[in-house]
């Protein structure tokens, strides 16, 4: 997963399961990713999802509650490249 094919492959899976490319974390693993959203229509209350590379993307179930001032990002808006050039997704993840 750790390439940007990988990541845009796995998004493209998430997508249609979680209905949008906006999770509040996502965290890219060697052989799958995970991530979490917004329960729609919440902005406290979060679901999980998972991906692994050549399955399909699952909604594993309620997550919790999102600490305070935490906001969903556009996965799709990412420049994975810069991310996977400094190793360190979150340099260029997050503004």
């Amino acid at each position: 997963m750790l390439t940007t094919d990988g990541i845009r492959a796995s998004i493209a899976e998430l997508k249609p399961v979680r209905g949008t490319s906006k999770f509040t974390s996502f965290v890219v693993h060697p052989d799958s990713v995970s991530a979490q959203a917004l329960v729609k229509g919440s902005t406290k209350r979060y679901d999980r999802f998972s991906y692994a590379g050549g399955g399909a993307a699952d909604r594993e179930g309620a997550g919790g509650t999102v600490m305070s001032g935490v906001e969903a990002t556009d996965v799709e808006d990412i420049n994975w490249v810069c991310s996977l050039s400094t190793k360190i997704f979150q340099a260029c993840r997050w503004p």
